[in-house]
């Protein structure tokens, strides 16, 4: 979806500046009123795409969230216990707790390292996740702006035709 110039562009059989005869007094109002059917259903179609790009901003922007959500929840289980000391139970058994103990901080610290790579991949999909967002808003924006720009072109140009039209038709009249 990063390729903007694609996400709007015209059908084949859309003319950015319509061509109507002339009739007695102005245009065939048939053409008239198919150009504006016509303009009416690119207009829809804008903005179907428009609510397109923004569900994929929300579903973006929801992931976004769970992989939040996911970075405070291992960064709560991570947090360590205080240390215990069980000398009062004999030499026997602290030796076999101790033992445990190691084994135990050996378990913490694979699961901190594993932790710790969940969550520079986790921040990683987030900046992507953004970036694409971001890439898609500003795709959109762009190919809006270009769309309006060209259809305010296209106005002006329908404004100047329909004038001097009218100036000619006038002169006719003055002329008759």
């Amino acid at each position: 979806m990063s390729q903007g110039g694609d996400l709007f562009a015209l059908g084949e059989g859309v003319a950015s500046q319509p061509s109507f005869d002339d009739a007695l007094r102005g245009y065939k109002k048939n053409q008239v009123n198919d150009y504006v059917a016509q303009a009416e259903a690119e207009i829809a179609t804008l903005a179907a795409e428009r609510e397109q790009a923004y569900q994929q901003v929300q579903a973006l922007a929801g992931q976004v969230q769970l992989l939040q959500d996911d970075l405070a929840e291992t960064r709560r289980r991570s947090q360590l216990p205080a240390k215990t000391s069980f000398k009062h139970l004999g030499p026997r058994v602290e030796q076999i707790l101790a033992l445990a103990e190691e084994q135990a901080e050996a378990i913490i610290h694979d699961a901190h390292r594993q932790a710790a790579d969940d969550r520079r991949e986790a921040e990683r999909q987030l900046a992507d996740a953004r970036d694409r967002a971001a890439a898609a808003i500003r795709d959109f924006e762009t190919a809006l702006s270009a769309r309006r720009s060209d259809e305010q072109r296209a106005d002006e140009e329908r404004r100047t035709a329909s004038a001097r039209s009218l100036g000619s038709a006038q002169q006719e009249a003055a002329n008759l």
